[in-house]
């Protein structure tokens, strides 16, 4: 069994050995390549997990990693290597380590600037959240820090009542110019009063709390 990767001591994009970048096993569960510096989702509650595909994994976590894929809104996403790795093949990718080369529909961007994933490919988009922009590599690749993604805009889909959790269509895109994306989550209340609810429709910021989404601020506009 192939594994698309590049052996010790050198790290995997081919910088210095004293970098602190974290290379992990993953298999390729997406259906589609993997192209060099993809990024990915994490597959199933517990993508880690001990594996002996053809013996090369034998008690070693893996990560199962697939295409971002709408309506799921993935927090933390992990980073392929140099290598394209083909389908059910197994590569290295890091999980929230960097700075790290990904691949990116938008060049030249400002040190600064988010990146993140619209999902159904393997690339970043500007004015998405989850790795911030820290340096200019090429047209296609760009130097990132990833992040966790714990704050989210939206508007609802449904009435919010006191003590419940509705859809919430997410929101992205650039100031005063944001538009709905494919991704929702499930927004939780936390503020309302017995009695209390918020109307579908009503624009919404969200927090990630104790592994929820929670509505932390609201607004209903109505004339």
């Amino acid at each position: 069994m192939t594994i698309y990767m590049q052996q010790p001591p050198f790290p995997m994009d081919g910088r210095t050995p004293n970098d602190n970048v974290r290379w992990l096993l993953f298999k390729n569960d997406s259906g589609y390549e993997v192209p060099a510096h993809g990024v990915m989702a994490m597959y199933g509650d517990d993508p880690f997990g001990d594996e002996a595909d053809d013996g090369i994994a034998l008690g070693r976590p893996i990560l199962h990693c697939v295409q971002v894929t709408p309506p799921t809104f993935n927090r933390i996403l992990a980073v392929n290597g140099p290598f394209s790795v083909p389908v059910d093949g197994y590569g290295q990718c890091t999980v929230m380590d960097g700075p790290v080369l990904a691949l990116s529909s938008t060049g030249g961007l400002d040190v600064g600037r988010s990146l993140g994933s619209a999902g159904s490919s393997f690339v970043l988009n500007g004015n998405i959240p989850g790795f911030t922009v820290v340096g200019y590599s090429t047209s296609q690749l760009q130097w990132v820090q990833p992040q966790p993604v714990d704050q989210l805009i939206g508007v609802l889909d449904e009435e919010l009542y006191f003590g419940g959790h509705a859809t919430v269509s997410i929101y992205f895109g650039p100031g005063n110019g944001e538009t709905d994306s494919d991704f929702n989550v499930e927004g939780y209340d936390w503020l309302l009063c017995t009695g209390e609810h918020l109307n579908a429709g009503s624009k919404v910021v969200l927090q990630w709390i104790n592994g929820y989404w929670y509505v932390t601020e609201s607004r209903y506009c109505a004339y």
